[in-house]
């Protein structure tokens, strides 16, 4: 079990509310990076048999209010080893940590891609030639880049058409405006993934995005069921290769 203790971590645990029903205890924790211990932003916190991840804040942050008992933390983000730990959260108490993720060994430099369209990755050509076909909406990497890096994927997609925000005290979500809470599907490098996992993307992670009202879905991102839009978001490390 880890164990570490913060002055910071404290002062938001004195902000969380006595009472939580069920869930007596709480882990409490600060994502840093192991190389710099600069705050690791936006990684997802699961924790295994629970429902929904966590999201770390500006500051590395996170809280996860939970039962006693003991868990298995992960934590995943863009550019770093996924991580776990194995926690234990005694009866009404609250676990401090300070968690150390290790970035992966090599940085892709910045590169411009040159070469005929057949030259090109087989993602990045069925993301220009749906561009090309004009149908959805599509930010590119060079229009990100305009952008605040520490823009959200919402803050991205705030001036598209067809979309709006719903927020709450919990925080934001991103729902088509066509019919009223319609939450659209996501993929991240061409496979699906849920909401809470795609609305948490920084845009320093993001290559590029697809938005598709119900009626201009493509083929490729068809599925039974689906009854809004897609959202299709490309990471800069795009998808990892297949297995041969």
């Amino acid at each position: 079990m880890h164990r570490a203790v913060g002055g910071a971590l404290a002062a938001l645990l004195m902000a969380a509310p006595a009472a939580w029903g069920q869930a007596s205890g709480a882990i409490s924790g600060r994502l840093v990076d192991r190389a710099t211990h600069a705050p690791v932003v936006g990684a997802e916190v699961f924790v295994l048999g629970q429902h929904r991840p966590v999201m770390s804040d500006s500051n590395g942050a996170f809280l996860y209010r939970l039962a006693s008992g003991e868990y298995l933390l992960q934590v995943r983000q863009i550019g770093y080893i996924k991580a776990e730990w194995t926690v234990e959260v005694p009866e009404g108490e609250i676990v401090e940590l300070l968690l150390q993720l290790e970035p992966i060994a090599f940085v892709l430099p910045p590169a411009v891609i040159e070469g005929r369209p057949e030259d090109l990755p087989t993602w990045f050509r069925g993301f220009e030639d749906r561009r090309a076909s004009r149908r959805g909406q599509f930010i590119t990497r060079a229009e990100i880049e305009r952008q605040n890096p520490s823009s959200t994927l919402g803050d991205l997609l705030r001036p598209l058409n067809g979309l709006r925000m719903s927020c709450t005290r919990t925080g934001c979500t991103i729902r088509m405006t066509r019919w009223p809470g319609c939450q659209p599907f996501y993929y991240q490098d061409g496979l699906p993934v849920f909401a809470t996992t795609a609305e948490g993307f920084l845009a320093m992670d993001i290559h590029g995005i697809e938005v598709y009202g119900l009626s201009d879905v493509p083929v490729e991102f068809q599925r039974p069921g689906l009854r809004c839009g897609v959202i299709a978001i490309w990471t800069r490390r795009g998808p990892p290769p297949r297995k041969r």
